[in-house]
């Protein structure tokens, strides 16, 4: 049996949030995390809020 479109998104969904999450656990930036998704900052932004993801804050305003 193949997957609908409804079921497809939620899947693709859930595996989005599982692999942010993944990212959040490894304390890296959201910047650095958007980049390894190949996803822009606010779009990781978006996600995060969404799904209401807890992102601890390494490092404030420190550029590299």
């Amino acid at each position: 049996m193949t997957e609908t479109i409804p079921q497809m998104k939620a899947r693709h969904a859930r595996e989005l949030r599982q692999a942010v999450e993944r990212l959040a656990a490894e304390r890296i930036t959201q910047t650095q995390a958007a980049r390894a998704q190949g996803m822009t900052l606010t779009a990781l932004n978006n996600i995060i809020r969404r799904a209401g993801i807890f992102w601890p804050v390494k490092a404030q305003g420190v550029r590299q």
